[in-house]
């Protein structure tokens, strides 16, 4: 017996085919995806390390001395230890020898959290450390070296995303000295 009419559309097998290679390409994919968007957070958080180092040598070529960070743009008394910033309006702030407050606007991405700390009373250095919250890597960067610190699990993998930088978390300045090497994690990027 022929049938009158003529069948069309796909048969089991081919649609179970072609759902088991988007399956396997969406396994190859999603990860890839995953890998891109941490190292985006990852590269803010660097990319805003880099302009606070931009921000504090301004800061030093103009006053001879460096800063630490501060909640507001508008300059208070100068601190040696700095507070975790983020957000809008977070700026360095520094004393003059003459005990006149100086700042400067730091420009930060979105969730990314940063604290930078000066030498106690003379201001002759500083550390800093920046993460984005939703990274898995923290930056730092100290005033007596040029290089770029990479602590990639900061503070432990379990809880390094959502985690945003302390005062704790960066090692106290000393003059002429690179703190990051001998602070155990830290190594060049």
């Amino acid at each position: 017996m022929s049938s009158k009419y003529k069948q069309n559309g796909f048969t089991l097998i081919e649609l179970l085919i072609v759902v088991a290679i988007i399956g396997i390409l969406a396994s190859i994919a999603v990860p890839m995806f995953n890998k891109y968007r941490m190292n985006g957070f990852n590269s803010s958080a660097s990319s805003d390390l880099r302009s606070l180092r931009t921000v504090q040598e301004s800061l030093f070529s103009e006053y001879q001395r460096y800063g630490a960070t501060a909640a507001a743009v508008s300059p208070g008394p100068g601190l040696d230890t700095g507070v975790t910033v983020s957000g809008a309006a977070p700026a360095i702030i520094s004393t003059n020898v003459l005990g006149v407050p100086h700042g400067l606007a730091l420009p930060l991405g979105t969730n990314v959290t940063i604290c930078a700390t000066a030498v106690p009373l003379d201001f002759s250095s500083y550390n800093a450390v920046a993460k984005h919250a939703n990274g898995d890597s923290a930056y730092g960067v100290d005033a007596d070296s040029t290089v770029i610190f990479i602590h990639k699990d900061f503070p432990n993998i379990a809880t390094a995303v959502g985690y945003a930088v302390k005062p704790s978390d960066v090692p106290s300045p000393v003059a002429s000295t690179i703190e990051f090497t001998s602070a155990l994690g830290w190594s060049t990027f």
